[in-house]
C-alpha cells in the first residue's frame, strides 16, 4: 500500500464500510529492550520497523492504521459485486 491508495477497514461488512484515501506513510524503527540490555550501542541488524498510515476517511475524519487493518476499496467492491 502506498500513498493515494483507496482504502477500506478490513474488519467492515461487505456492504457497510466507509471508504478512505491514504494521505501519509510513517515507518518507526525500535530495537527490543533484550537487545539494547546485550549490545547497549544498538544493533540495526535486529531492529524491528513498523509501518502504519494515516488514512484520511469520506466522513473527513482521519486515524492511523496498521497494514493489516486495510484493505484495497478495490477488492472490497469486488466482493461486494459476488
Amino acid at each position: 500500500m502506498k500513498v493515494g491508495d483507496f482504502v477500506v477497514r478490513a474488519a467492515t461488512t461487505t456492504y457497510n464500510f466507509i471508504s478512505g484515501i491514504i494521505v501519509e506513510k510513517n515507518s518507526t524503527s525500535y530495537l527490543a529492550d533484550e537487545i539494547l540490555e546485550y549490545f547497549p550501542s544498538g544493533n540495526p541488524e535486529c531492529s524491528n520497523q513498523e509501518y502504519h498510515f494515516v488514512v484520511l476517511w469520506s466522513d473527513g475524519t482521519t486515524s492511523k492504521e496498521l497494514p493489516y487493518e486495510l484493505k484495497y476499496l478495490k477488492n472490497q467492491l469486488e466482493e461486494s459485486m459476488q
